[in-house]
C-alpha cells in the first residue's frame, strides 16, 4: 500500500511539473492560432519587402511562396519526432529571426552597383535565405503540436490565424503602417506563450526595441542616399528623392523632372505625324512636359497609381474609361513588359480597348528600350509577340528606331517623321540623324501563336527569358533540375494513397492561387496590396473547408470546379469572383484534407505543402506561360481525374 501511494504521488508530482513546465500542452490550440496568425503576417511583409527589392518582378512572389511551402513542408516532416519540450525556443526563434531577415533583405541592394541588376541565382540564394527559416519553424510548430492535439481541429486553429493575421495586414496596409510595426502586432500574438519564460520575453523585447529604433534608416537602405521618403501604394514601394527630383517604384526609376531622349523620341515621334488635339497619355514619365510644348494640345493624363496622381494625371483605370471617348493620340508610357502588372497593357483585349478609343485616323504609341541594333532571338521574338498583337486590331503598323524602338499603330496609312515641330533638347540632333524605319503590313494570315493575350502571356515568357539570357542562365535546364528535384524528393512526401490525394491537390491548389493572381494583375493591376485579400479569401475557405465531416470524390469535385471557375474568371473579370473563387478552392482542399483518414497529420501537411511549392513554383514561371490559362485548367482537372480513377476502389475516406 505505501509503494502504491508513493508511486500515485510520484504520477501525480510528474504529470504536474510537465504542466508547469510546458504550459501550451493544454492549450495548443490557441497556439497554433497565434503561430498561424504571426506567420500570415511575416510571410505578406516579406513578400512584400521582396518585390520591392528585386524591382517588383511577380516571378519574385512564386519562388518566394514556393520556398515559405517547402520550407514548411520539410519542418512539418521532420519534425514530427521532435520532444515539445523545445516548442518555446521554437517560438522564440521564429520572432527573433523574423526581424533579422527583415532587417537583412533591406540591405541586399547595398550589395551591389548602382543601376546593377540582380542575377536569378543570386535572387534563389536569398530567397533560400530570407524565406526558409521562419516558415520552417512554422511547419515544425504544426506537426510538434499534432502528436498531442486533434489534426483538423488544429488545422482550422491554424487557418483561423492566417486568416486573423491577413485580414490585420490588409487593414494595416490601407492605412499604410510600416512592414516593421505590422510585425511587432505578430509578435505581440506569439509572445503570449512565453510569459513564463522571462528570460525568452526579455530578449525579444530588447530586440523588438532596437529594430523599432533603425526602422526609418533600414527602409532607406534599398534606394540611394538622397531618397528622403519611403511609402507604400497600391502597385508597389514608393521612394521620392527631393534633391534630384526623381521617383523610384520598387528600386526602378519610375520619373524625373528631367526628361531623357527616350521620353522625348515618345513624345515626339508620334505627336509629329499629323495634327491632332487630344491626347490620352496613360502613365506620365515625364510625357507631360513634352507634350506641354506643342501649345494645341488637350492631354488626359491616368495613373493608376493614387501616389502619383496629381492636378494633370489622374488616378483612373483605363479598362473603365468609357469607350465615346475619342483621342487623335494614345501614349502608353510603360516600357518593355518585364512582369504581370505592365504585360497587361500589351495584349490583344488591351490593344482592342485603345482601338475603340481612337479616331479613325487616330495613332496609338509606345517605346520600348531594346537593342534595336543588333536584336538577339529572344528580343525578336517579343519584336514579333507585339508586331502580331497590333495586327490583330490596326491596319498599319511602323516602327521608328533610334534610343530605343518605338511602335505606332493606326488604322490609317502614316509616315514617321523627318522632323519636329517644336523646339527639343535631343530629338533633332541626336534621335533624328540615326533614325532608321521599319514598317510592318498585315500578314496574308495572321500568326496567333504569336497573339499576346491573357489566355496566353507570350510577353511574360519571353521577358523572364530575356532576363536570363543576360546571366547566361538556360531557362530550360533550370526547369528540368527543378522538375527532378521536384520528382526525386516525391516519394519523401507523397507515399500513400491519402498522400497522393492530398498532395495533389496542394499542387492543383498552388497553380490555382498564382492563376487567380495572374488574372486580377491582368484586369485591376494593383495585386501588391490586394494579394492580403486574396490571402484571406484562401485561408478563410480552409477554414470552412476544415469544418467538413465527409466528403466524397473530392477528386472529381476539384477537376470540375477548376474548369468552371477559371472560365467564368477569364470571360467576366469582376473584383468579387477572384475572392470568391479563391475562397471556394480553399474550401474544397480543406475539406478533403480532414477528412482523409488520420494516418498521420504531420505526413499529410507535409504531402500537402510539398504539392503546394510544386504549383506555385512551375505554375507562375512555366505552366501559365506557356499553354495559357485555359489549358492549365484543363491539365489541373485531367490530373485530378487520374487521381480519382486511381484510387477509384480505394477506402481514403475517414469515417464518421
Amino acid at each position: 500500500m505505501f509503494f502504491l501511494k508513493t508511486g500515485n504521488d510520484t504520477t501525480f508530482e510528474r504529470m504536474k511539473f510537465i504542466k508547469e513546465s510546458q504550459p501550451f500542452i493544454n492549450k495548443p490550440y490557441r497556439m497554433i492560432f497565434t503561430v498561424g496568425f504571426f506567420s500570415s503576417i511575416v510571410k505578406i511583409v516579406l513578400v512584400r519587402e521582396t518585390i520591392a527589392v528585386f524591382s517588383g518582378n511577380e516571378i519574385v512572389l512564386s519562388i518566394a511562396l514556393a520556398f515559405w511551402l517547402l520550407s514548411s513542408g520539410i519542418g512539418s516532416r521532420i519534425s514530427k519526432k521532435m520532444s515539445s519540450s523545445g516548442t518555446l525556443l521554437v517560438l522564440f526563434f521564429n520572432m527573433f529571426l523574423s526581424l533579422l531577415v527583415i532587417t537583412g533583405i533591406r540591405y541586399i541592394p547595398r550589395t551591389a552597383l548602382p543601376g546593377e541588376v540582380f542575377s536569378l541565382l543570386f535572387i534563389l540564394f536569398v530567397l533560400i535565405i530570407v524565406i526558409s527559416p521562419c516558415s520552417f519553424l512554422s511547419g515544425a510548430l504544426f506537426s510538434i503540436l499534432s502528436c498531442s492535439a486533434n489534426g483538423p481541429k488544429l488545422y482550422r486553429s491554424e487557418n483561423a490565424g492566417n486568416i486573423a493575421g491577413t485580414m490585420l495586414s490588409a487593414l494595416l496596409i490601407a492605412f499604410q503602417i510600416p512592414h516593421s510595426f505590422i510585425v511587432l502586432i505578430g509578435i505581440t500574438a506569439l509572445i503570449t506563450n512565453l510569459f513564463q519564460r522571462k528570460i525568452l520575453v526579455l530578449s525579444i523585447v530588447v530586440t523588438c526595441f532596437v529594430f523599432t529604433i533603425f526602422e526609418s534608416a533600414t527602409i532607406r537602405w534599398k534606394y540611394p542616399a538622397a531618397v528622403a521618403t519611403v511609402c507604400y501604394g497600391k502597385s508597389g514601394e514608393l521612394a521620392f528623392d527631393t534633391i534630384h527630383k526623381i521617383t523610384y517604384l520598387n528600386r526602378r526609376f519610375y520619373s524625373s523632372e528631367d526628361n531623357g531622349p527616350v521620353i522625348e523620341q515618345a513624345v515626339h515621334v508620334p505627336l509629329s505625324i499629323r495634327d491632332g488635339k487630344t491626347v490620352l497619355l496613360i502613365q506620365n514619365r515625364g510625357h507631360v512636359k513634352e507634350i506641354n510644348r506643342y501649345n494645341d494640345k488637350d492631354i488626359v493624363c491616368i495613373e493608376d497609381e493614387p501616389l502619383l496622381s496629381d492636378s494633370v494625371c489622374k488616378c483612373k483605370f483605363f479598362e473603365r474609361l468609357p469607350s465615346n471617348n475619342k483621342f487623335d493620340f494614345v501614349i502608353l508610357g510603360y516600357g518593355l513588359p518585364d512582369n504581370i502588372s505592365s504585360n497587361r497593357y500589351f495584349t490583344d483585349a488591351f490593344f482592342r480597348k485603345v482601338h475603340s478609343m481612337v479616331q479613325d485616323s487616330g495613332l496609338f504609341s509606345f517605346t520600348f528600350e531594346l537593342n534595336n541594333e543588333y536584336p538577339d532571338n529572344t528580343e525578336r521574338k517579343i519584336i514579333n509577340s507585339i508586331i502580331s498583337t497590333l495586327h490583330s486590331n490596326f491596319k498599319f503598323v511602323k516602327i521608328f528606331q533610334s534610343i530605343g524602338m518605338t511602335f505606332v499603330a493606326s488604322d490609317c496609312e502614316f509616315s514617321l517623321p523627318g522632323k519636329s515641330i517644336v523646339h527639343d533638347r535631343y530629338f533633332t540632333n541626336s534621335i533624328l540623324p540615326v533614325a532608321r524605319v521599319g514598317e510592318f503590313t498585315v500578314p496574308d494570315k495572321q500568326n496567333s501563336i504569336f497573339v499576346n493575350s491573357i489566355y496566353r502571356p507570350i510577353l511574360m515568357q519571353l521577358s523572364l527569358k530575356r532576363y536570363m539570357n543576360e546571366f547566361g542562365v538556360n531557362g530550360n535546364l533550370c526547369i528540368i533540375i527543378a522538375a527532378i528535384c521536384i520528382i526525386g524528393l516525391s516519394p519523401v512526401f507523397i507515399k500513400s494513397k491519402n498522400t497522393i490525394s492530398v498532395g495533389t491537390t496542394g499542387f492543383c491548389i498552388g497553380i490555382y492561387s498564382m492563376t487567380v493572381m495572374l488574372l486580377y494583375q491582368f484586369s485591376f493591376g494593383n495585386l501588391y496590396t490586394q494579394i492580403t485579400l486574396l490571402t484571406v479569401s484562401l485561408a478563410a475557405g480552409f477554414v470552412v473547408g476544415g469544418s467538413f465531416k465527409k466528403m466524397l470524390h473530392s477528386d472529381l469535385v476539384i477537376a470540375i470546379y477548376v474548369v468552371i471557375s477559371i472560365f467564368i474568371l477569364s470571360n467576366f473579370p469582376h473584383q468579387i469572383l477572384f475572392f470568391i473563387a479563391n475562397g471556394l478552392m480553399g474550401a474544397l482542399g480543406g475539406a478533403q484534407f480532414v477528412t482523409r483518414d488520420p494516418e498521420s497529420w504531420g505526413k499529410l501537411n507535409a504531402a500537402d505543402l510539398f504539392g503546394g511549392v510544386a504549383g506555385v513554383l512551375f505554375g507562375a514561371t512555366v505552366i501559365l506561360p506557356g499553354i495559357g490559362v485555359f489549358y492549365t485548367s484543363i491539365m489541373m482537372a485531367a490530373l485530378k481525374i487520374g487521381v480519382a480513377l486511381l484510387l477509384w476502389n480505394r477506402t481514403y475516406v475517414k469515417e464518421v
